[in-house]
């Protein structure tokens, strides 16, 4: 039995970036695994898909575990309580999240930059525990790089950084959250959603460019804007 009888379905095109109709082009669905009584089973199909935007072939993974599927309220229809529990995987990886381009374009330090491809690269392939133990990583990298002590613990890491670096009390609040996050993955066992790993991939993002691609511009043009007891020539004054 095919697990969705579609001929076509719209789902995340990794050519496009986006949600778009595509057909189904083929697909293989192997004799299903199951335990020795047949109480507990997995059933695959592997489908091959081209998008009707801009023709981009792929490849998904579609599974559906007996121990996954559960019936909502009010709802006795075998085929959407399938659909319901079906877990989908694309090849290459839906990018939901994507590596931004100024990453590539700063001055950001080599060694910090690999890091952070390590998080992306873990994120874009589903390993959630490894991604989040990055993110403590690329910050350890960015300590070391600011000239912090490396045998310092990460709590005193963050007080000097936030003394050298003059650091804002929300941006010290958020290296505080992703090295605990990176702790709880390496010593707790924490493993948060997809969803909640991106929120955190964002805000390292976000402490990033702040420094490295905000903080440079604006103190650039501090260094521009006049103080007030100088007087402005008005033919250096655009448009006069």
């Amino acid at each position: 039995m095919k697990i969705d009888n579609e001929k076509s379905r719209k789902t995340h095109c990794p050519g496009c970036g986006n949600n778009r109709n595509t057909d189904i082009k083929g697909s293989f669905e192997p004799a299903r695994a199951e335990d020795q009584h047949g109480d507990i089973w997995v059933q695959e199909e592997y489908r091959i898909l081209q998008c009707r935007g801009c023709d981009t072939v792929f490849f998904e993974l579609a599974t559906l575990c007996s121990e996954e599927i559960y019936i909502l309220e009010g709802d006795a229809d075998p085929e959407h309580i399938v659909r319901q529990a079906t877990v989908i995987k694309q090849y290459p990886p839906s990018a939901e999240l994507e590596m931004p381009n100024w990453l590539a374009q700063s001055s950001i330090p080599y060694k910090l930059n690999e890091r952070l491809r390590d998080v992306y690269g873990c994120y874009l392939n589903d390993l959630v525990s490894p991604a989040t133990a990055s993110l403590r990583t690329a910050l350890d990298v960015f300590f070391e790089l600011s000239g912090i002590d490396d045998k310092l613990r990460f709590e005193r890491k963050c007080e000097v950084a936030q003394e050298i670096l003059e650091l804002s009390g929300p941006d010290r609040k958020c290296l505080d959250t992703l090295i605990e996050a990176g702790s709880a993955a390496v010593h707790r066992g924490w493993k948060p959603s997809k969803k909640e790993l991106g929120t955190l991939i964002s805000a390292l993002e976000g402490f990033f460019k702040n420094y490295y691609v905000h903080r440079p511009i604006i103190e650039e043009m501090s260094q521009k804007v006049p103080g007030k007891s100088e007087k402005i020539n008005p033919s250096k004054v655009d448009g006069v």
